[in-house]
């Protein structure tokens, strides 16, 4: 088998994906510096295959945990498996914290590296970002119901020993809401 055949298709076909995640329109913060595409719409955050017995017989479903920023709240969802997948359940499941994605936690890292405050101190080249643990307060109007609050650390140093930054940022109105965690 020619390998390098294989290798070339499959190439070209990486190449093309990430040309067009590459093409995907930035969003400006105030200061105006571009920052990854703003999370929006429907955010699949867990999607797996399910069964359950009905009438004697296994159905499967496929189940997704999602993020609706046009609602504030994540959702249970529940398609069904034959040919056309259709949607057989959406139910608002206001209490769920759901983990932010990788693409989610992308944009509050650019958001913080971008924050006219914060972006002095954490833009260094020992500078290691963690975060994505969600904060929910129903007390609190910044990461209560409708918000999709994420922390965002900073640590330094060879070993990350040293505190840099701790901020909370909420994906839903695409803003830090607390410099100083």
């Amino acid at each position: 088998m020619n390998v390098t055949f294989l290798h070339a298709p499959m190439m070209l076909l990486v190449s093309l994906v990430f040309a067009g995640c590459r093409s995907m329109p930035a969003t400006a913060n105030a200061a105006g510096a571009d920052l990854p595409p703003a999370p929006s719409g429907i955010v699949v955050v867990r999607d797996y295959v399910d069964s359950q017995k009905i009438d004697g017989a296994d159905k499967y479903f496929r189940i997704r945990y999602v993020w609706d920023y046009q609602q504030g709240v994540a959702l249970y969802q529940r398609f069904a498996m034959d040919g056309a997948g259709e949607l057989l359940e959406s139910t608002p499941v206001p209490a769920l914290t759901l983990e932010p994605t990788t693409a989610e936690m992308d944009y509050a890292y650019a958001l913080v590296r971008q924050d006219p405050q914060l972006g002095p101190l954490v833009n260094r080249a020992d500078a290691q970002f963690q975060g994505g643990f969600s904060v929910r307060d129903p007390d609190n109007s910044d990461c209560g119901p409708g918000s999709r609050c994420v922390r965002v650390i900073v640590a330094g140093g060879a070993d990350g020993e040293v505190a840099i930054a701790h901020a909370i940022v909420d994906l839903a109105s695409r803003r830090i809401v607390d410099r100083d965690a």
